[in-house]
C-alpha cells in the first residue's frame, strides 16, 4: 500500500533570528526536527510521500 501523510511539519533551532513560536503553534518537540529525522520516522511508519507544511 502507497502511504502519503498531508500534514508533517519540520523545524530548525530556536534563536533570536528565528525564534519558536509560542502558545497553540509551539513545536510538540523540544529539539529541531529536521528533513533526516523526518525520513527516518517516514521509514519506521511505512509512509511513501509526505506534503511539508510550515507550522506557522
Amino acid at each position: 500500500m502507497f502511504i502519503v501523510d498531508a500534514q508533517v511539519h519540520i523545524w530548525g533551532a530556536n534563536t533570536a533570528e528565528r525564534p519558536w513560536p509560542t502558545g497553540r503553534s509551539a513545536p510538540h518537540r523540544a529539539r529541531t526536527f529536521s528533513k533526516d529525522d523526518l525520513l527516518r520516522e517516514m521509514d519506521a511508519a511505512g509512509v511513501a510521500r509526505v506534503v511539508i507544511v510550515p507550522p506557522s
